[in-house]
């Protein structure tokens, strides 16, 4: 993974600002949100059946792209054609434009993450330990979550109000910290699916705006990206390793109520940092 999306979205956005960066990075936001979201679902049915159903599908699906990919780069010579980002930047010469606002954008992917780790990997558990809720509940769950985000992608894809704004990349952080001290309280499914479907929507803002003002302005864009995916996995592990601590010793509640704490001080810092740049 960590070979492939870097590049991916390096390529999508080579030579892209504004609108067409804008709407070139979100097509392939939903595209994958799309997938992630149903597979959770799928995954939940299959796994009812056979634990290793879900695998077996999976390594199906991974071979038949794989084929298709060869196939597709065989037919269209366009793609082999392709030159490097180094040929690309040495043939353009543009100055690089990028905007300090990734610093605070990659702090939100880091914190939406967590919280992404969090649903995906210990909600499930606490769906089956506590609130006694079937793996195929917890899947469709977990869709509400995905097609959320699938949604939010189409319409950050057709407005451009987010790009360049100090002030939606704070409420977005903010609005993480609030799910998650909702999401301590509540224990009925269906308030966890509106919860869910509020975290998809704060989760695509937070993806959005990093990997959109990450590159924005940037010449070499698959190191922008790199650092886009190294901090999400970052999020992704601390989440995972910190929550399944916290979860075996203490409770689920506890765990969202210490990463809605965190995500209150980013937002203090980022905004006093605010305050002295315009002083």
């Amino acid at each position: 993974m960590s070979m492939l999306w870097p590049s991916i979205e390096a390529w999508l956005s080579r030579g892209k600002e504004g609108e067409a960066l804008n709407r070139a990075s979100n097509s392939f936001n939903f595209s994958w949100s799309l997938a992630a979201g149903l597979a959770t679902w799928i995954a939940g049915l299959l796994v009812e059946i056979s634990v290793v159903l879900p695998f077996v599908v999976g390594i199906v699906m991974l071979l038949a792209l794989c084929l298709y990919v060869s196939l597709a780069a065989y037919l269209a010579p366009g793609m082999r054609a392709m030159p490097s980002e180094k040929v690309s930047i040495e043939e353009e010469k543009q100055e690089d434009k990028s905007t300090p606002l990734r610093f605070f954008c990659w702090a939100g992917i880091v914190l939406v993450y967590t919280g992404m780790s969090v649903v995906q990997n210990i909600f499930p558990l606490y769906a089956q330990d506590v609130l006694n809720i079937s793996e195929s509940m917890t899947g469709l769950l977990l869709l509400v979550r995905g097609v959320a985000t699938c949604f939010t992608f189409v319409f950050l894809a057709r407005t451009n109000f987010w790009q360049f704004s100090r002030r939606t990349i704070l409420f977005s952080q903010l609005g993480f910290a609030l799910v998650c001290f909702w999401g301590a309280v509540i224990r009925s499914p269906g308030w966890f699916a509106l919860c869910f479907l509020t975290f998809g929507v704060v989760f695509a803002f937070g993806y959005s705006l990093s990997m959109f003002h990450g590159v924005a302005g940037c010449q070499k864009r698959a190191r922008r990206m790199a650092i886009h995916e190294i901090l999400l996995t970052v999020g992704q592990i601390a989440g995972s390793v910190i929550g399944g601590v916290i979860y075996q010793f203490q409770s689920f509640p506890r765990i969202l109520m210490l990463y809605g704490a965190i995500a209150l001080i980013v937002v203090a810092i980022e905004s006093l940092v605010r305050m002295k740049a315009v002083r």
